[in-house]
C-alpha cells in the first residue's frame, strides 16, 4: 500500500516500541511473580509475625497484580501495530470502525471469554477480525493508542 494514495496522512510508529512493549509486558509478569514468591518466603520464615505477614502480603499481592495489569497494558500499547504494517500483511479488505471517543470504555457485561472484563469494542474487533483487519481511527493527539485490540490511524 502506498501511503502517498491516501487522503490522509498516517504517521509510522518507531519500530523500537515493539521491543520495549514486549520488555514493559515480561516485566509485569516478573513483577507479579517475584512479589508473589517474595511474600510466600517472607510470611513462611515467621520472621515477621503471621498477623502482620499475611494481611501484608495479600496487600503486596493486590498492589503488584494492579501494577503488573497496568504494566501489561501498557505494553500492549507500545506493541500496538500501525495501520499500514497490517493492511500490507493482509490482503483482505480492512474494516473500518467508528465510534464516539465517549464510548471508549463501555464494558461488554456479556463476555465469555476469559479474559477478563473487557471494552464492547475489544468483542467486536475480535468478531470482526474474521471479516478483515480492522482499522480504527484514533484520537487527534495522542502519543499512544489507547485502545489496544484493533489497528489505529494517527
Amino acid at each position: 500500500m502506498d501511503v502517498k494514495s491516501l487522503p490522509f496522512d498516517i504517521e509510522r510508529l518507531p519500530r523500537c516500541r515493539l521491543t520495549l512493549g514486549y520488555l514493559v509486558s515480561l516485566s509485569s509478569t516478573i513483577l507479579v511473580i517475584t512479589i508473589a514468591v517474595g511474600g510466600v518466603a517472607v510470611v513462611d520464615s515467621e520472621v515477621i509475625p503471621l498477623w502482620i505477614g499475611l494481611p501484608g502480603f495479600f496487600g503486596a499481592l493486590l498492589f503488584a497484580g494492579a501494577a503488573g495489569q497496568r504494566m501489561s497494558n501498557f505494553g500492549k500499547q507500545l506493541r500496538q501495530r500501525d495501520a499500514l504494517t497490517v493492511l500490507a500483511r493482509d490482503g483482505r479488505a480492512p474494516v473500518l470502525f467508528l465510534r464516539s471517543f465517549a464510548d471508549e470504555d463501555v464494558v461488554d457485561l456479556t463476555s465469555r471469554t476469559g479474559k477478563g472484563i473487557r471494552r464492547s469494542e475489544e468483542t467486536l474487533c475480535d468478531a470482526l477480525r474474521d471479516v478483515g483487519p480492522v482499522i480504527a481511527i484514533g484520537r487527534p493527539g495522542e502519543q499512544l493508542p489507547v485502545r489496544l485490540e484493533f489497528v489505529i490511524f494517527s
